[in-house]
């Protein structure tokens, strides 16, 4: 037996509704961006790319020269440096990049 028009518009609209509800909540929830170390590192390698052999040595040879131990100490790994250094706080840097 087939349910009256108004009772299953009634019902669809609840499922529609639900339905946004759930994409909403799951759209609007803080979460971290997975993606930019990939983006930073893809960025840098693209940055690369056209430097000369001699300026891509001395920007090797800073990168080899830094102390931390945050990235590793070539480009693409380097790119994500600041992240790196908000994740892990140093110096309060969570609440310096919130201002």
């Amino acid at each position: 037996m087939e349910k009256p028009t108004t009772e299953r518009q009634a019902m669809k609209l609840i499922v529609a509704g639900t339905l946004a509800l759930a994409m909403a909540t799951t759209i609007v929830q803080p979460r971290p961006a997975l993606a930019w170390d990939d983006g930073h590192k893809a960025l840098a390698l693209i940055a690369q790319a056209p430097l000369d052999a001699e300026v891509r040595k001395r920007v090797n040879a800073l990168l080899a020269a830094d102390t931390d131990s945050l990235t590793p100490h070539e480009i693409a790994g380097a790119a994500p440096w600041t992240d790196k250094v908000r994740d892990a706080n140093i110096n309060g840097a969570r609440q310096k990049m919130r201002q």
